[in-house]
């Protein structure tokens, strides 16, 4: 059965189109495109598409009208009124899909991407349902070379990348990360009806194991691991944990939170784990791990399982206070909320339901931050390691615009432009311009840690599709993924090491 299917799958190369926005009417569908006409390449042919032909054609009006200097790159209509959704996915390379929530309303369209041998991307944070379709689909997306890449927006792009940053930095001194505290410094945004409402799906959709991710960081890594493998993994911890800043110049806060504003030491501040945050962050972090011993190659030192004692985690950062024990009694408020009570509440349906209907009233379903919010946003992660002999690292990631919409919008964007040009045969990694500022890149392979197209130079080779499909992460693309996206300015990174 797998195999007539599979000789209906019309070949990456001989597609016509290169990304299809699915859901591109909605609040963030209509920032993607944006983006992609006034952004992407002109050689990209990409299309628009949902379920109004009206709401479509008044986007496309919207785009023809958009203020730039440079040739627009717009797109065509692809409505669901008027073609089938096999026939849009089944000529694309990439899908984007904001149709969410995606526990309530994204399988239908995964599943044809994953039949149709089509790349898929997401912004979904729903780790229960990204954990439901990895054991439904992984091994069919496999045979038909489906790549699925989930939570490819600031769920979890910033983690996923930061941490392979800081990896890359100790491998290059030819050491080992033991211990990687992930820290929010500083951020700028604001949440959108669409946002709350896919949280509380995943409560309504499954009630009874959604918080065993915050319990179990290994829910994504553990399917693509051996027994043997699965048994050597550390036993993380979780739950409320709070740790005070000692060291100088590690760590920085912003004096206001505002973009650019001046950092100050955050010696004497606190760090607070962050609950729901770090659970769907942390679990797509162990998935990147997992994936890498999975393939592993004695030619790239990244595909390996991380020592035995790793431990990885994510945190707030409470600034520094004048008063005594405020920052860190501050810290442990901020952990128990997250990790306790916001956990609690959501499971309470009476009480979800009703914080729905205080969201709707104040956030109206369909809206989000305005153009000036979404311009003033910014988040800033320091991903901070310590190695097995005794050092340690540190590798800062930041990004302009606000970090559900603005940016996040941009990013998929970015990331589905990357994947089609390498499903085509390209190599953006190494194409892509304005990185060499940051001297780590310089002297590593674009193909290192690339388990999709990391052993085929020059990209895609024609009846290998098969040899790239499965559920990925954003990091399993590697350091050519690294290097387009400081390319391309979606975000900055700098590295370095404790004095």
């Amino acid at each position: 059965m797998a195999t007539m299917e599979k000789r209906r799958i019309i070949p990456l190369t001989q597609r016509s189109t290169d990304i299809v926005v699915l859901g591109a009417s909605g609040f963030t569908g209509k920032l993607i495109s944006k983006h992609l006409t006034l952004d992407a390449p002109q050689y990209l042919k990409w299309s628009i598409s949902g379920r109004s032909t009206e709401k479509l054609n008044s986007l496309l009006a919207t785009l023809e009208l958009l203020p730039t200097t440079t040739t627009r790159n717009l797109p065509k209509i692809q409505s669901f009124e008027e073609i089938d959704l096999d026939t849009i996915v089944g000529d694309t390379r990439v899908v984007i899909s904001t149709i969410g929530p995606y526990a309530l309303f994204g399988e239908k369209f995964l599943k044809s991407c994953v039949e149709n041998g089509t790349a898929w991307l997401d912004l979904a944070g729903e780790i229960p349902w990204y954990g439901d379709m990895l054991q439904k689909y992984e091994t069919l997306a496999r045979e038909t070379g489906a790549v699925i890449i989930p939570t490819a927006g600031f769920d979890s792009i910033p983690s996923d990348l930061s941490a392979l940053t800081i990896r890359l930095l100790a491998h290059s001194h030819n050491t080992h990360l033991t211990r990687v505290s992930n820290i929010l410094e500083s951020l700028a945004g604001a949440i959108s009806n669409g946002s709350y409402t896919s949280i509380m799906s995943i409560f309504d959709v499954y009630p009874q194991t959604v918080l065993n991710f915050l319990k179990n960081p290994y829910v994504l890594a553990k399917p693509t691991l051996s027994d043997q493998e699965a048994e050597q993994l550390h036993p993380q911890r979780t739950g409320v944990d709070v740790r005070k800043i000692k060291d100088k110049g590690m760590v920085f806060a912003n004096k206001k939170r505002v973009r650019d504003a001046k950092q100050i030491d955050a010696k004497g501040g606190a760090l607070a784990s962050m609950g729901m945050i770090e659970g769907i962050n942390r679990a797509v972090v162990m998935r990147t791990h997992a994936l890498s011993a999975a393939t592993y190659s004695t030619l790239d030192p990244l595909t390996q399982l991380p020592p035995p004692e790793f431990d990885y985690r994510e945190f707030f950062l409470l600034p520094p206070s004048r008063i005594p024990g405020k920052a860190r009694a501050t810290a442990y408020c901020t952990s128990f909320l997250m990790n306790k009570v916001i956990p609690s509440m959501m499971s309470n349906t009476p009480l979800r339901r009703g914080m729905k209907k205080m969201v709707d009233k104040f956030v109206p379903p369909g809206t989000g931050p305005s153009e000036k919010l979404q311009a003033e946003g910014y988040w800033r992660y320091r991903c901070v390691g310590d190695t097995e002999d005794g050092r340690q690292a540190w590798a800062c990631m930041q990004g302009w615009k606000d970090v559900g919409y603005g940016w996040t919008s941009i990013c998929i964007a970015e990331t589905a432009i990357y994947l089609a040009g390498m499903l085509k045969g390209g190599d953006l990694g190494s194409e892509v311009k304005d990185w060499e500022d940051l001297s780590l890149l310089k002297s590593i392979g674009s193909n290192v840690g690339d388990l999709l197209f990391g052993e085929q130079e020059g990209g895609v080779v024609e009846g290998q599709e098969e040899n790239r499909g499965g559920f990925w992460t954003p990091a399993s693309l590697g350091v050519g993924f690294l290097r387009y996206m400081v390319g391309r300015k979606v975000i900055d990174v700098d590295v370095g090491w404790a004095k």
